[in-house]
């Protein structure tokens, strides 16, 4: 079962693997403390960290989302679900609007904004941007 959960130190060691054991340990509790400066969820199976999915405020006081999931896990619906989920929390906290950009050649990105409800709104040369409105 998929789930979202704010992350914990104790995340950090699977925050390496997520960012393909490209990071030493040092370097994972660096990224783990950068992100909670978004809210940052991990999206997880059982246990494992699968990805990541966050929300931070825009200088116009709207918000937008990222995410990054795990290599092994790609094109399995994680972020799909992650997305989901993530919507649901923002309702929960009176948000009205999510951004989202995507590279105009990430297939898989636009794939996961498209299929959760988001609408293109503008494309910027290489950065096309997404827009959710979340319904009460």
């Amino acid at each position: 079962m998929t789930n979202i959960r704010t992350l914990k130190a104790v995340d950090a060691k699977q925050l390496q693997d997520l960012y393909e054991s490209s990071l030493n340990e040092m370097q994972a509790m660096i990224l783990y403390h950068s992100l909670l400066k978004h809210m940052t969820y991990g999206i997880f199976d059982a246990d494992i960290l699968v990805g990541i999915i966050q929300i931070y405020a825009r200088n116009d006081g709207t918000y937008e989302i990222g995410y990054r999931t795990k290599h092994a896990y790609q094109h399995k619906g994680y972020m799909y679900r992650g997305v989901k989920l993530l919507i649901e929390e923002c309702k929960k906290m009176n948000i009205a609007k999510l951004y989202a950009k995507v590279d105009k050649n990430n297939v898989y990105s636009k794939k996961v904004l498209d299929n959760t409800g988001f609408l293109q709104q503008v494309y910027n040369g290489d950065v096309l941007l997404y827009m959710y409105e979340i319904k009460r």
